[in-house]
């Protein structure tokens, strides 16, 4: 994305330099999953504001996930999203803004 502000920027470039100075992860292992206790709560609370991220929408393991609680943090203080590059192996890359 060309049109990042200075902190936006400044957000990316950080990450990304965490992620890098880590050992590798996979997408699957650093995603982990909060199943919902009562679904209807996140359901009603998705539905009064959008920008709310559920995961795995309609199985048994519906709730929210690692990913899921980072793009709704993302999106509710600056607007985008928070994205995850995942390689051909599943391990974690980088991050962008979507």
């Amino acid at each position: 994305m060309n049109n990042l502000t200075t902190k936006e920027q400044e957000l990316i470039n950080t990450l990304n330099l965490m992620i890098q100075s880590c050992k590798p992860i996979l997408y699957k292992d650093f995603n982990v999953s909060l199943v919902a206790k009562d679904i209807e709560i996140l359901r009603n609370l998705e539905k009064e504001n959008p920008k709310l991220g559920l995961a795995h929408y309609g199985t048994p393991q519906e709730g929210i996930t690692t990913l899921s609680l980072i793009a709704t943090i993302t999106d509710i203080l600056i607007d985008k999203r928070l994205g995850f590059l995942v390689e051909e192996d599943g391990t974690i890359s980088s991050v962008q803004l979507l």
